[in-house]
Formats: C-alpha cells, sequence, structure tokens
C-alpha cells in the first residue's frame, strides 16, 4: 500500500508544521521569556570568639561552616576577628581575652557573650546541664540588622 503523490508531500508539510512549532515553543518558553532570579543574600556569618570553640561547638551539635537553624541557614567561622568585614555578628566565649572583647565591643556588631557551661553533677543520675544555644537569637538579630539597612537604602533611593 503506498500513498499517493500529493499525500506524502501532505504528511512531510505536516511534520514540518510540527517541528517549527515544537522548536518555536522550545525558544519562546526557554529562552525568551527567562528572568534573572533575584539574588538572595548568603547565609549570616557568625564568628566564634574563644580558644574553648571546639568543644563549645562539639557540645552543642555544630560545628564550622555551614549549619541549620529555625531562621534558616547560618555559617559559624571558629576564632573569628573583630575586624573581619564579612562577620556580621559572633558569640563570645568566656575564655576570650579581655582585650579582645573590647575590640568586639567597639565594631558595633551584633555579639553575644557567653557564659560558663555547667558542670555535670555525677552525684545526680537524671541530671543534664541545661546549656545556651544562642544562634536562633544571633541570627534573627543579624537578619533584623539587614532588613532596617535595606530599608534605609531604599529611603534614600
Amino acid at each position: 500500500m503506498s500513498l499517493p503523490k500529493g499525500g506524502i508531500i501532505g504528511l512531510a508539510l505536516s511534520g514540518a508544521i510540527l517541528l517549527l512549532i515544537t522548536f518555536y515553543g522550545i525558544y519562546k518558553f526557554c529562552y525568551k521569556n527567562t528572568t534573572k532570579a533575584p539574588e538572595e543574600e548568603g547565609a549570616p556569618l557568625l564568628g566564634v570568639a574563644g580558644n574553648s570553640w571546639r568543644g563549645w561547638m562539639s557540645r552543642r551539635g555544630v560545628g564550622p561552616g555551614v549549619n541549620i537553624g529555625t531562621w534558616g541557614n547560618y555559617e559559624l567561622r571558629p576564632e573569628a576577628q573583630p575586624d573581619d568585614p564579612d562577620i556580621e555578628g559572633a558569640i563570645l566565649l568566656p575564655d576570650l581575652d579581655p582585650c579582645d572583647k573590647e575590640r568586639w565591643k567597639k565594631t558595633g556588631k551584633q555579639v553575644m557573650v557567653e557564659p560558663n557551661d555547667p558542670e555535670r553533677d555525677e552525684s545526680w543520675e537524671n541530671m543534664a546541664p541545661s546549656l545556651t544555644f544562642p544562634f536562633e537569637i544571633l541570627v534573627a538579630a543579624v537578619l533584623e540588622r539587614r532588613d532596617r539597612a535595606k530599608k534605609r537604602q531604599e529611603l534614600t533611593a
């Protein structure tokens, strides 16, 4: 069974039209209508300042680098210095030198000063020390500061 000459031409034309429509659709929806996604702000970078940062982090189940919290991701950098422009907030451990605490104070950055961790009392079988977990509060403060700065910038623009 063979198609008449006009049927073959019609079939070829319909196939070509179908290909053109397909390529046009790909062009229109994949290339022409793409918009640049808005740039997302990076995770807040929090510094941990003090000599005992390893033990302090491990007791809280966090580590250097990106961590996940209720407010989203945040990054922890151990042995943070107050003059580091990337650090938006810091956690000052109890063994930090008083001169360094003073330097952090002068930066105007968000900081939280940590007390000594409680010691476990071995005479209590069912007692666990209550550790502070300052990350959520500090991340919230940093994000709030970012929002205020952004609003101020929009008002002046």
